[in-house]
């Protein structure tokens, strides 16, 4: 029989996640799929947005996203306004019109983007890779603690499973991500309670 791990919340691992920025000048606007990314935040009605390649993806919110954009050594945060969230996608598109339309310039040289601000400070420098797009990959590693979780709590998480059972789930390491605490006494559910009467 196949075992199930079940994950509970913030769970206890490293997650190593590589987060791509494709800076592309044909894009009429920023889109990205991290809503985490996101620094304001407005749901809207799903609309379609056509790829290159003609495959069809759906923004469902917008707002303003924050990068970290590479220039030499270091990275300079900026706010794209109006982004797409579009959780469908596999990466981040920067628009360079919608730099450019910002007040900011945007240079191609040699095998470089070049970003600067309107008063011509360099604040990004985006190289060409081999298959000739500007692209950035950030490794995000983030380590979350296991979230401290009492008996009753859980209880109600796992639809009201019996506590001897939640008790084994955790002990044989089937629900991970959670530190159960405060076991204390037994105690009642109401909802349980109701269920049994009807």
């Amino acid at each position: 029989m196949e075992s199930t791990q079940i994950e509970v919340t913030n769970t206890l691992q490293a997650n190593e996640s590589i987060k791509t920025e494709l800076y592309d000048s044909g894009a009429s606007r920023h889109m990205s799929p991290f809503w985490d990314q996101f620094i304001t935040y407005q749901q809207t009605s799903p609309r379609p947005i056509l790829a290159a390649n003609k495959q069809v993806f759906y923004a469902v919110g917008t707002g303003d996203f924050r990068i970290q954009v590479p220039n030499g050594v270091n990275l300079t945060p900026i706010v794209l306004r109006d982004a797409l969230h579009a959780p469908e996608m596999g990466l981040t598109v920067v628009s360079v019109g919608c730099i450019a339309n910002a007040g900011y310039s945007v240079a191609f040289e040699g095998n470089t983007c070049k970003i600067k601000n309107r008063s011509g400070t360099l604040i990004g420098s985006i190289p060409l890779t081999t298959n000739n797009l500007y692209k950035v990959e950030q490794v995000n590693a983030a380590i979350t603690m296991p979230e401290q979780v009492d008996l009753y709590t859980l209880h109600c998480r796992l639809g009201h499973i019996a506590p001897n059972s939640i008790r084994k789930l955790v002990k044989s390491n089937v629900i991970t991500g959670i530190q159960l605490i405060n076991e204390g006494p037994k105690f009642t559910c109401l909802s349980c309670e109701y269920a049994k009467a009807i």
